[in-house]
């Protein structure tokens, strides 16, 4: 692997994959650099870098705003993925691309990469869109699905969101009837830099494709909001409701565990249990 490029490279997953990837000397294109919804500008900024590796960590993920807001949500979460990779097929790289739990209703669990998915909001819909398009369009790729990513560099994650308002002191209202894997971007980066080292080597096509990477275990948001003041020592004040009376404008899954098979298949272990993960993260806070 001699040349990696990272898009959305200031956002919490870009960051943990710089610093993952950081011995091979990325590339780093944030938004501001580069503007991967233009694809004119794209292509050009690819075909001057001819990276052997680009890393799209670049999303609009901003779940119930998507649902007023459609056009730009399928221009970065659907359209930029398919200008990067008709680019990366264009000059033989490799794309790595991430999507979400969300593509699925969430009326079991869990779910397999072959499962039907079936996307109940805007985020969801436009990040499938995003899959079908780089699966299509001929460009060598991975695709990651991942789930309730936290880490470094976002002050908005849940994680972060919950103590903060446990540190103003007013009652937090947690949804308790929805169930995820709470995944720590540190760790899924890990797992991106183990299946480019083995693609290096190997360049075998069962390491491409779709995986589910996750930390192992799952729990409702309730539950892993209680695990985090618990964690972190905090007293919070929280108060138990349900998707519905919570009222977010986006519908969620009700479960949306990812079984992470692609990763056994080839091999890899998977993640540690999520409330470990948790713990380091609030330790390295």
């Amino acid at each position: 692997m001699r040349k990696v490029v990272i898009t959305g490279a200031a956002g919490q997953l870009g960051l943990a994959l710089g610093e993952a990837l950081a011995a091979r000397s990325p590339v780093m294109l944030p938004r501001q650099s580069l503007d991967i919804g233009d694809e004119d500008a794209a292509s050009a900024a690819l075909t001057d870098l001819r990276p052997d590796v680009l890393v799209n960590a670049a999303a609009y993920n901003a779940v119930d705003a998507a649902e007023g807001d459609v056009a730009n949500a399928f221009r970065t979460n659907a359209l930029a993925p398919l200008f990067l990779a008709r680019a990366c097929a264009r000059i033989g790289a490799l794309l790595v691309h991430f999507s979400t739990d969300y593509v699925f209703r969430g009326d079991r669990a869990p779910y397999r990469e072959e499962d039907p998915p079936d996307p109940q909001n805007v985020y969801g819909a436009s990040k499938l869109a995003g899959e079908q398009l780089v699966r299509l369009s001929g460009a060598p790729h991975l695709v990651i699905r991942t789930c309730g990513l936290y880490g470094r560099g976002n002050p908005t994650h849940f994680v972060e969101k919950m103590l903060s308002l446990a540190a103003s002191g007013r009652t937090i209202r947690v949804v308790s009837d929805q169930i995820v894997a709470p995944t720590s971007v540190a760790d899924l980066a890990s797992v991106v830099v183990r299946l480019l080292d083995r693609w290096s080597v190997e360049r075998s096509a069962e390491l491409l494709g779709l995986y589910h990477v996750t930390n192992g275990a799952s729990c409702s948001w309730l539950e892993f909001a209680r695990a985090i003041f618990a964690e972190a020592g905090v007293h919070a004040d929280v108060e138990p409701v349900s998707s519905e009376e919570f009222g977010a404008r986006a519908l969620r899954p009700a479960c949306s565990v990812l079984a992470n098979d692609h990763l056994r298949r080839v091999g890899l272990d998977a993640l540690r249990p999520w409330r470990e993960a948790l713990r380091d993260y609030l330790r390295s806070r």
